[in-house]
């Protein structure tokens, strides 16, 4: 059996282990497992779909967190996807009070479509994080961008979570360039470096 082949049933049994591992009573279990989703794509339609029903007020959120995910080109912390995120079009400055009280919920409303890792490590699983500055935010497997950007997603989740690379882009570009013109950056700032443990450098 090839390697990748491989792989990719283990991940599927995974998934499909996680998903029959959620549900409360042994007849959805038994329900569950007469339509089990036998590829990866299916999946990760039914855990789309899934995280609709349960988070139906933070699909926008959901979106976004996605296509910062996919299109960004270097791993996020949570704190700068959580800024990333509540930022608005019409926002001038960084509104500190849209920004998540608990950066981990980012985390949680995606479901198993990312993982969390530790900065320093980036070991794969959930880890026990005591700072959230360190904590960095992926997709949990490469087949999830590639689901995502496949085009082959389930219409109506398709139509709730646009994917166009172009978009992405866009998306992000927009938000950067919109950040970087906030009024909070007008003024200059104090910035201390470290060159030594007895000295600082100030700008």
């Amino acid at each position: 059996m090839p390697a990748v082949t491989h792989i990719f049933r283990i991940l599927i049994a995974k998934l499909q282990l996680d998903f029959i591992c959620r549900l409360k009573s042994e007849r959805a279990i038994v329900e569950a497992l007469s339509k089990l989703p036998s590829t990866v794509f299916q999946i990760y339609d039914d855990i789309l779909g899934g995280l609709i029903q349960k988070y139906p007020d933070d699909v926008e959120d959901i979106g976004r967190i996605l296509r910062w995910l996919v299109g960004s080109m270097v791993p996020l912390t949570l704190n700068q996807l959580a800024e990333a995120i509540s930022i608005r079009p019409q926002d001038r400055y960084l509104d500190r009070s849209g920004i998540a009280t608990d950066v981990l919920d980012l985390a949680t409303c995606c479901g198993a479509l990312v993982t969390v890792h530790d900065q320093g490590s980036l070991q794969s699983g959930p880890s026990s994080i005591t700072s959230d500055q360190k904590t960095l935010i992926t997709l949990s497997h490469a087949s999830v961008e590639e689901y995502l950007k496949s085009g082959k997603m389930r219409p109506d989740l398709a139509e709730r979570f646009p994917m166009d690379e172009l978009l992405i882009d866009r998306e992000i570009m927009n938000t950067c360039l919109q950040y970087i013109m906030f009024q909070d950056f007008t003024s200059p700032i104090s910035i201390s470096v470290c060159v030594s443990p007895q000295s600082y450098w100030h700008f």
